[in-house]
């Protein structure tokens, strides 16, 4: 069984694998905070981190879906700690948190596809990977994403509706890079999977409109 720290830590990890020794980055965490926010970056220059509440930490990741629901967590506030993100009003925070949904998934998805600590996560789930399972599988977190966290009425933030959108279009942008191209039919044939998952298609037809 694994937790949310786990799921944090084997970011860390893979992530700071990524770069070359001599680049010298170092992804700050700090877990099990008293904070009452589940996952934020504060802090700044040598002390910018990404901060996580016990109850994230502590929370149990049962399965592939559980993964990457708290995988996109801590992947948008990896985004916002690789560009030391600072909102100045409410226009910017929307701005930059719709840039941290969007990035948040480019972050995640290299990690889910070359990062070493999350290949051994789905072997010990017994998760073979499949790029449509694993879609559908993402599909499933992100309708978690807009029951629970993207459901707010914060001005701060974009609808629910709209966070899922940029985060759906960061795994497309990925998958352009992937492949070197942009295929309008491979983006809808993935969009159709995630938006067909949950409870989303619910939540659209409720409030698209």
């Amino acid at each position: 069984m694994f937790t949310g720290k786990d799921i944090a830590q084997a970011a860390k990890k893979d992530l700071e694998s990524f770069f070359e020794n001599n680049a010298g980055f170092v992804l700050n965490l700090e877990l099990d905070s008293n904070s009452t926010q589940h996952a934020s970056v504060v802090g700044v220059g040598d002390k910018l981190r990404v901060r996580l509440s016990k109850s994230y930490c502590s929370a149990q990741v049962s399965g592939v879906d559980d993964l990457h629901f708290f995988l996109f967590v801590v992947s948008h506030e990896i985004a916002h700690y690789l560009h030391a993100h600072k909102d100045e009003s409410t226009i910017d925070s929307k701005s930059i948190e719709a840039f941290a949904d969007f990035f948040g998934a480019r972050v995640m998805m290299p990690l889910l596809t070359y990062g070493e600590s999350f290949i051994k996560i789905y072997e010990d789930f017994q998760f073979k990977f499949h790029g449509g399972e694993v879609l559908n599988s993402i599909g499933r977190a992100v309708s978690k994403l807009a029951e629970t966290l993207f459901n707010n009425s914060s001005n701060l933030y974009s609808n629910r509706i709209s966070r899922v959108g940029h985060c759906s279009a960061g795994i497309t942008s990925f998958l352009d890079s992937q492949f070197h191209n942009i295929n309008v039919q491979r983006s809808m044939d993935i969009l159709t999977r995630i938006y067909n998952e949950g409870s989303l298609p619910e939540i659209f037809q409720k409030e698209a409109a």
